[in-house]
Order: structure tokens, then sequence, then C-alpha cells
């Protein structure tokens, strides 16, 4: 999945105590409250490390929308935000939508 640049700031209201959100881009088709799992690939010789669990708080665009892909916004748990910046800036996150 492409990845916006890994911008990580504290949710707002209505999110899980605590959680932070950061931009990714995500389907349009995806709506606030949709559970997701955010895949960290491996780097050459590291473990991997268990989904981070994420909730959609604003879903993504396309040109049809807005002119601009917009990237959408994810809540994630304060204990795995740095792994999920780390990822995404590395291009090394895959996003799991719940069907």
């Amino acid at each position: 999945s492409d990845l916006t640049e890994a911008v990580v700031v504290q949710a707002g209201p209505g999110l899980p105590e605590g959680w932070w959100t950061m931009e990714l881009m995500l389907s349009p088709d995806t709506s606030p409250g949709t559970d997701l799992q955010l895949v960290v690939i491996p780097g050459p010789g590291e473990d991997p490390v268990p989904p981070i669990p994420a909730i959609v708080v604003r879903p993504g665009s396309t040109p049809e929308s807005f002119g601009t892909n917009r990237p959408g916004l994810v809540a994630v748990p304060p204990d795995r935000a740095t792994d999920a910046a780390i990822a995404a800036a590395g291009g090394r996150l895959t996003v799991l939508a719940a069907g």
C-alpha cells in the first residue's frame, strides 16, 4: 500500500483512550469505525511482529472525489504507534480491512 509521510498525532474524541492517529493511503470504500490490521513487513534479518490493530477515522479519497488522492486517517494503540510510523516511513506496511 502506498503511504504518505508518516504523520502521527494523538487521536481525538470518540477513539480509544490514548490512541494515536496517522495518515495512510486507504481504499475510499472504507468507512469511519472500520477495523483494520496493519501488517509490518519484516526487513532482512528481522523477526515478524504481530499485526497492529487500527480503526479508520477518515477514509481516503480518489481523484474523482476531490481532484487529488487524499490519505485516510487511522487510529493505532499507543504502544504500537512507533512501530506503525517506522514501518510506514520505510514502505513496509500493508493494510488489511475486515470484510
